[in-house]
């Protein structure tokens, strides 16, 4: 990613009070991606379903036809790991990640770019 554009995402995450900036390059926790994804979406307390489809339509942009979850129990409230699972999933574009892999920084960057209205 460019600079320019990385750090004017940072800076707009900054803003926003996204994060608090510390560790930048440490791999996220469930519960780190959880609070960046819903300050960012400055929501509370949503169904799988909607996030995995928030997150397929705002970060995925329908550029391919991957699942970011299962269809079961779609209207039960996702885990905080099963959220940071289908964020991983969207922003890294693969459907078969089954562990954290993100660092603090990339969560935010993507909160930034891509579902902050």
């Amino acid at each position: 990613m460019k600079l320019k554009r990385r750090e004017s995402y940072l800076k707009k995450a900054r803003d926003e009070k996204l994060w608090n900036e510390s560790r930048p390059n440490d791999i996220a926790s469930a519960y780190e991606i959880s609070e960046v994804i819903d300050r960012a979406l400055k929501i509370k307390e949503k169904s799988r379903q909607w996030y995995a489809r928030t997150f397929s339509d705002r970060i995925i942009q329908g550029k391919s036809k991957m699942e970011v979850w299962n269809m079961l129990e779609r209207y039960r409230k996702p885990t905080l790991e099963e959220k940071a699972i289908m964020f991983t999933r969207a922003a890294l574009r693969d459907p078969s990640i089954k562990t954290l892999s993100l660092t603090r920084e990339q969560v935010v960057i993507v909160c930034a770019r891509d579902l902050m209205a």
